[in-house]
């Protein structure tokens, strides 16, 4: 298996707390910058190993999109874990998936779900490759040789948040060794759970940690695998207020705020707490590795010239990227004005197009009158099978691909059902955004319909739209203007 490291930032949550949006200071900006410089390139949700390839539409290739898109259903109906594997000889194919243990059935799905079609659509033609990303509590695995119950320690990987611990914390030595008491005792009650579920959670005042391993590895693997991510964090990332590192066997994190759903079986530390049991030397102490104290005198002539060049290569790049980016929005904004259009990026209407559309707002096109005004066709257009009608002219006979203008219409009817039972929930409105292979259910009428019998005669309508619809002066916007 190819070693890897990979050693990035993350950006808070929302609704972390507001110790993460603290100003840096310069000297933090400028480490900040270094860092960034070099993680770069390393950076990836998906990391798609390379161990060996195979060819697109080959047997291993069909294979093993049909055991990922099947892993959701299966590991949220079995607990949140599930080995499987498909295939023989050369075109065997091994998969895995794992939520975290706080997710609820139908998160697991979701997350699994999305994570496996990602994996499909990055790692194109990759034998090996995983994904626990930071922002997704799931792990999902696939490889052509079998890695059930083996420990993987590589490839590593850590994310950090990069601001500095003594903001957050006033007696360093008092923190660090709660901390470390800590992470032990978690590490220590993951590893002996049972073979379905090998899942901690702790808090020690205002530290919150949380440890998971593949249930299919034995206890003393298990942890093992955990503390290894420990002494990684505390080697490279001591100094900073939280963070994650993950295997494809074990992932750890930690942080200041409550990132998880507490339980009974959380472990609570407080100043007073004894620390935990010795627990068994795992086979890693032989090779442990040695922890230096990272401020540790270095001269300020060491500092500049490292510091100096680095600095002004990201100003470089970042001077080169706003030249490029001016001169393609220049070029975009020739483009536009030469085709009489100023954005094609999102399917928005302009008036002149809708009153095309409808011919002027003609009687004729109406459908029905609904609390929004009137109602046009496009659901009589869908039901006909003639959807595109209401898409402009210019889309239709240009380059755009007409599925993908039939597939939006249809995803925004399921949008507006009147059944908030049949409404498709965002995950699952990303996911049909995001990949065309996922199947949707025919829409029904629309909530906003009205039938044709319910609109007034033409005198009347006619009457009563003249006089409440006024166009602006910018001819842009449409007033109601209505009593109080």
């Amino acid at each position: 298996m190819a070693s890897q490291s990979t050693v990035t930032f993350y950006k808070p949550f929302a609704g972390q707390n507001d110790h993460y949006l603290r100003k840096m200071d310069a000297k933090k900006l400028v480490f900040v910058c270094c860092l960034l410089v070099l993680a770069i390139p390393l950076t990836s949700a998906q990391t798609c190993l390379k161990t060996g390839n195979f060819t697109t539409n080959s047997g291993f290739g069909r294979n093993r999109d049909l055991i990922l898109t099947s892993l959701p259903t299966n590991v949220s109906q079995n607990g949140g874990f599930f080995n499987a594997s498909i295939g023989q000889g050369l075109n065997r194919v091994y998969a895995q998936a794992l939520c975290r243990g706080d997710l609820s059935q139908e998160d697991c799905f979701t997350y699994v779900n999305f994570t496996a079609h990602q994996l499909i659509s990055s790692c194109k033609n990759q034998k090996e490759a995983f994904s626990w990303d930071g922002d997704i509590p799931c792990l999902v695995r696939y490889s052509n040789e079998s890695f059930f119950g083996v420990l993987a320690l590589e490839p590593i990987q850590e994310q950090i948040n990069p601001n500095d611990i003594s903001d957050a914390a006033s007696n360093l030595t008092q923190f660090f060794q709660i901390w470390g008491q800590l992470m032990e005792a978690v590490a220590t009650k993951a590893s002996t759970r049972s073979s379905r579920l090998k899942y901690a959670t702790g808090v020690a005042e205002e530290i919150q940690a949380l440890m998971q391993c593949t249930p299919d590895l034995s206890q003393t693997d298990c942890l093992t695998c955990l503390r290894t991510l420990v002494r990684r964090f505390t080697a490279c990332c001591r100094t900073y207020q939280g963070g994650y590192v993950e295997t494809p066997s074990c992932r750890m994190r930690w942080d200041l705020y409550m990132f998880f759903t507490p339980t009974a079986d959380t472990v609570r530390l407080t100043l007073s707490s004894p620390p935990p049991s010795a627990s068994p030397p795992d086979a890693t102490n032989k090779t442990s590795e040695t922890i230096k104290d990272n401020k540790s005198g270095i001269s300020s002539g060491t500092i500049a010239i490292i510091v100096v060049p680095i600095i002004v290569f990201v100003a470089i790049v970042a001077f080169i990227c706003i030249l490029l980016r001016k001169r393609k929005n220049s070029k975009q904004e020739m483009h536009d004005k030469e085709d009489g259009l100023e954005s094609l990026d999102s399917l928005q209407f302009q008036l002149k197009s809708v009153t095309k559309a409808t011919d002027n707002f003609s009687q004729d096109n109406m459908l029905g009158q609904g609390g929004f005004g009137a109602v046009y066709k496009a659901w009589r257009n869908w039901r006909e099978g003639t959807s595109l009608n209401v898409v402009d002219e210019y889309l239709r006979g240009g380059s755009g691909s007409r599925s993908e203008m039939t597939r939006s219409i249809h995803i925004g009817l399921l949008c507006v059902q009147e059944s908030d039972a049949n409404r498709p929930s965002m995950n699952s409105v990303v996911l049909m955004l995001s990949d065309a292979s996922v199947s949707m259910p025919m829409p029904s009428t629309p909530a906003f319909m009205v039938s044709a019998a319910t609109v007034p005669s033409e005198a009347s309508s006619s009457s009563d739209y003249n006089h409440s619809h006024q166009f602006s002066r910018n001819k842009v916007t449409i007033s109601t203007l209505d009593p109080r």
